[in-house]
């Protein structure tokens, strides 16, 4: 019996990340949100009710004379009934950080955002969704590396945006 355990607790540890990374838990997102501007992210679902988001935005839709880039990372947690045809749940709470870079004509600015929003996943297809998102930003910290601040500084801003998303 004792020869059996190092053989079936290394076949247990060869199965479990093999299983855990499966292609159905990668998602890859494309939308327009604010604050995040057009933004390209990848999500990983490492348990059946929570998700990791990376995203990269640039350019926020309404201001055309500034470059905005963002870097966020999120972290969900879904709740409420399970779809049947889905097999999840599809409303879900994130949280996160995100932080910007402003590079205008005459200042460069950085910050950093505490995102709260509600999100759900809509089904298109098996492979597709799309997902509104609505909540709020908290800004951090504003910091100017060059030029002068133009007005005031708004510490909660809306967050809400449109993604489609397509499941790998």
């Amino acid at each position: 019996m004792k020869k059996l355990i190092l053989p079936i607790t290394t076949l247990l540890f060869l199965t479990i990340p093999a299983e855990s990374f499966t292609q159905e838990k990668w998602n890859v997102s494309a939308g327009i949100s604010i604050p995040e501007g057009y933004n390209l992210g990848i999500r990983y679902k490492y348990k059946i009710d929570k998700r990791l988001d990376f995203f990269y935005g640039n350019s926020v839709p309404f201001d055309a004379d500034n470059n905005w880039n963002s870097f966020s990372i999120n972290h969900a947690i879904y709740f409420g009934k399970l779809n049947a045809k889905q097999n999840q749940k599809l409303w879900s709470i994130n949280t996160g950080f995100l932080l910007g870079l402003t590079n205008e004509r005459n200042s460069q600015n950085v910050n950093g955002f505490v995102n709260l929003y509600f999100a759900r996943e809509i089904p298109n297809s098996k492979r597709m969704f799309i997902e509104p998102k609505l909540g709020a930003s908290y800004l951090l910290f504003y910091r100017v590396n060059k030029g002068i601040i133009n007005g005031y500084v708004i510490r909660i801003i809306p967050n809400f945006g449109l993604n489609l998303g397509i499941k790998l």
